[in-house]
Formats: structure tokens, sequence, C-alpha cells
């Protein structure tokens, strides 16, 4: 029991797939606990790395406590409208909002109506792309459907003029494609020019596979001319590993028909597809669209979507059964496309804000990838003007604010006096700064200015104040060594504290009588006494 409450602690359930055979072996009362059964437990590479601290997010606690606050304060979001241009997305229950996290160790934590199942909608777009990808090929799935943000809405009338020469693809080796000569491959991708360069016709495809074009397109690739039902069954395989078979694939009838009875739009993009040649030769228009309308309308709940985007953020490796799903050159490819394009008309301004891909669907989910870290999923049916869940955006957003998620967040973050800062969920609170702390200590112990230098431009003047065990400085240090080029730059800094006290009452002063130079020592009075003057 202590040992399961300690995984539980850790965010690994004592039901996970992977502890299945340990807890088996553990007898049921703890007096009847053997050496032979801790050997089992310890063996366990899962157990080892959670008792140790190890698991990508170690302060799982501070972490579900952050959410929780993120969840109560998107709770009381209530703009925003159900979507109601598909009849049975109208009856949704506006109140409902669930959220669900899995990381890519599968340490797992759920809020409110995470059980609760909803149409995917749009958010299986990247993965039907994923699988598309892995049972074709980039290369051919990139002939019928482009990579490029549209700057249109989800469904617009429009299709991308491929303007490009053979030469772009000669130079530019695709992730995924099992063969990178394209020297004869000028016909399947580029523009066809006359003898003097002018466009004779250009190659018109689906900007992306997030927008409808290119999710129906994506379609008729997988299982290319087969049926529905054989379709359906290659697409079934790969959500129920995608979900740790903890999820049966299945689809809403009911929601099918409601979708393809209301899909004149969607049937006037597929027939403009056809007339640009932009489809393989052997799609059958309805096929594909009943094959669409069934995959949009599959359901699913936060806890199992949350399992896919943590297998997404894992580099297609399932978190909580270790299936290998999709290959990593297949996950870069389908999280670059969630970055620029998942989230309708708001794809632009998520990316700039929130800074990781994401993937929205009308039905009120937000399918959120943490590359290397984790997945998240949420789920509430009142969405905005551009078709994104209101809770699931405030969520998201709030819980940026508390930790680095955003993919350039380590390229501005800075460190205030103050020493508070977004946390890096893959340390504990305070680790990362303790850390720094060892870092600039040893870089003024060897004499590392260049190291001094650096540190402290990209983390801050705060960084120079940071005290290790022993309650001393960069400037103790430096004046505990003579280093007389460390302690002008230090002295310089704005924000330094020239007199901070060790564990022995000592200031950086007082370490400048004892072992330094008479330089070192004027060096510092100047200082104190120009600090002293400016406080008047």
């Amino acid at each position: 029991d202590h040992l399961l409450d300690a995984l539980s602690k850790s965010g690994i359930s004592s039901d996970d797939q992977r502890l299945k055979s340990v807890v088996e072996e553990l007898p049921s009362a703890p007096e009847t606990l053997t050496l032979s059964h801790l050997r089992t437990a310890i063996e366990c590479p899962l157990i080892m790395k959670a008792l140790q601290g190890k698991l990508v997010v170690p302060d799982w606690q501070y972490f579900v406590d952050k959410c929780s606050t993120c969840y109560t304060k998107a709770l009381s979001v209530t703009e925003g409208e159900v979507a109601s241009y598909i009849p049975i997305l109208a009856k949704a229950d506006p109140a409902k909002f669930g959220v669900s996290v899995c990381t890519i160790d599968g340490q797992c934590v759920s809020f409110g109506d995470c059980k609760d199942e909803f149409g995917v909608q749009s958010s299986m777009k990247p993965l039907n792309y994923a699988i598309a990808l892995e049972t074709c090929s980039f290369r051919k799935v990139y002939q019928h459907c482009g990579i490029e943000p549209s700057g249109r809405p989800f469904n617009e009338m429009v299709l991308d003029h491929r303007r490009i020469n053979g030469e772009f693809h000669k130079h530019n080796e695709f992730p995924g494609s099992d063969n990178h000569d394209f020297e004869n491959d000028e016909d399947d991708f580029a523009a066809k020019y006359d003898d003097h360069g002018r466009i004779i016709k250009a190659t018109k495809v689906p900007h992306n596979p997030c927008i409808n074009a290119g999710a129906i397109m994506c379609s008729a690739i997988i299982e290319e001319g087969c049926t529905v039902a054989t379709k359906l069954e290659t697409v079934q395989g790969y959500w129920e590993r995608l979900t740790g078979q903890k999820k049966k694939f299945h689809v809403n009838e009911e929601m099918y028909s409601s979708e393809s009875d209301t899909a004149d739009r969607n049937r006037c993009l597929a027939y403009m597809m056809k007339e640009a040649g932009a489809f393989p030769e052997c799609a059958g228009l309805e096929r594909e669209l009943e094959f669409y309308f069934k995959c949009c309308s599959q359901m699913q709940n936060a806890e199992s979507m949350a399992i896919v985007a943590g297998t997404l953020a894992n580099g297609g490796c399932c978190p909580v059964t270790g299936d290998r799903i999709f290959s990593p050159l297949t996950v870069q490819s389908v999280l670059s496309v969630m970055f620029t394009c998942g989230m309708y008309d708001f794809s632009g301004q998520f990316a700039f804000s929130m800074g990781f891909p994401a993937k929205s669907g009308v039905g009120g989910s937000i399918l959120m990838v943490i590359p290397g870290v984790m997945g998240i999923c949420t789920w509430s049916p009142k969405l905005d003007i551009n078709g994104n869940s209101c809770r699931g955006n405030a969520f998201a957003m709030y819980l940026e604010d508390f930790f680095e998620l955003h993919i350039f967040d380590k390229a501005t973050e800075a460190l205030p006096d103050s020493i508070e800062t977004k946390q890096d969920l893959r340390f504990r609170k305070n680790q990362e700064i303790r850390e720094l702390a060892a870092e600039i200590s040893t870089a003024v112990s060897v004499g590392d200015l260049a190291s001094v230098i650096y540190l402290s431009s990209r983390y801050g003047a705060g960084l120079l104040n940071l005290a290790d065990y022993d309650r001393r400085t960069a400037l103790h240090l430096a004046c505990s060594t003579d280093a007389v080029n460390i302690v002008r730059y230090l002295v310089g800094q704005p924000g330094i504290n020239l007199a901070p006290v060790d564990r022995w009452g000592k200031t950086p002063r007082d370490n400048a009588e004892e072992n330094c130079s008479d330089e070192v020592i004027e060096m510092l009075d100047k200082a104190i006494q120009k600090a002293s003057m400016s406080s008047i």
C-alpha cells in the first residue's frame, strides 16, 4: 500500500498496465511482504524512476495543484456558444468542462467531466494525417495535400496554387519520405511552364491537413481505393493503440447522419478538388466523404484524448503502454502542421501567445502537445468566434502563466531580483534556480569570466545574488580568490548586493581583506560608497 501510494503521488496509477505484473505479485497484507517482493518492485524501471523523482514532471503534486487552480479559473468563463451548424452538436450541455493530462512517462491527472464522451470532429485531423504518412509516405501525401497555413476559414472554397519548381524538392529532403530522389518528380509536385517560363498550369491542392479540404484529402489517401469498412478498420487499429487500449473506437451513427445530411459545403470542397485533379486516381467522392464524416463522428473523452496527445508528445510512443505507433519523423511533420494550422483562424495568435502545437474541434475539444513533456486535452462545448473552446483556451492561457510551455520561453527568460519566473515542468520547484546558482559559483571559482557574463546576461542580475548552501554569493567567491576581473564585472552590475552575509557572518569585503590585493579592496570600497550615495 505504501508503494502504490508513493507511485500515486508521483502521478502513476495503481492500475497502470506497466505495473500489472508487479502489482499481481505483491501480497495483499503488508506483513507478508518479502525481500523477493521488494526485489521485483525495484527491478521495475517505472517504479525506480518514480521513487527516485526522475519522472518527466518530478514535482507532480505541485503541478496538479496548479492545474486545479487553472481549471477552477477557466470554469468561471461563461462566454461562447455551442456549435449548431451540425444539429446534433447543438444538443451538447454547455456547462460541461473536462481536462486531462498525460505526460510522456504516463503520469495522469484529470478534472471535471473528463469521462464524458464527445465527437472528436476536427481534433482527429492531425491523427488521420499521421496515419496517412505512416501507411503511405510523406512524398505521396505531399503530392495531394500541402503544409502551408491558408490564412482562410477552415471550409473556404480555395486551393493552394503550388507554383514551385523541382529545385525546392531536390535540395530539401522531406521528413518521413522513403525516397529523397526528386529528380524525376517535377510532374508530381511542380507547376507546368512553357519554354518562356510562363506558368501553363499550377498544381492545385489543399493548403494543409487541418482544414476540411486537406482532411478530406487525407481520408482519400488512407487505404486508397478501399472500402469504407477497410479504411475504418485501419483507423480503428491506430486509435485504439493511441489511447493505450483504454477506449474502444466507435462511431456515433446519429452524429454521422447529422453531419452527412448537412455537408453541402464539404461536398463542394470535394468536387472542387476533383475538378482540379487533386485526388488520387481511384478516389470515390462519396466513399471518401463517408469515411471522413465517420472519423469526425468517433467518440472519445478527455482522458483518452490526453493519452493520444501524450503519444505525440512522446515522439509517437504511447506513454501508458510503450507501444511505438508513429515514427518520430511522422510526429515531427504532424506537430509542425498543428503548430501553424491547428486552431482555425486563431492559429497564428495561439502559436504566438501559447507557443505549442494544438488542434481544436467544434465538438469543444482541444488537443494540446508539449513536446517531450506531456499531452493535454480540454473539452467544453462553448466556442468562440473562431470555433475554439473558450474554456479550453482559457485553461491553456492560465497554465502557460505558471509554466514554461512556450517553445521560445528559454530564449527570453530572465531572472529578476526577486528570482520569480515561470517554472520548467521538468524541474522541481526552485531546482533550476539551485542548479543555476551552482553553475555561477563554479564559473566564479575557476575564474571563468566569460561564463559569468553569459549567465548573468541571459538570466538577469538576480542570478548574481543567488547564494550557495553556505549562503555565499558570486561576489563572496570572487573576493575569496582575488579574481580581479570578475570582481570588477560584478560590482558594475545593477542590482548587485555588495554586502551579503554568509553563514559565518562575513561579507565579500571581509573576504577581500583576507585574500585579495589592494586593487580589489579599493574597487569594493568605491562601489559601496557609490551605492550609499545613490541611496541618499
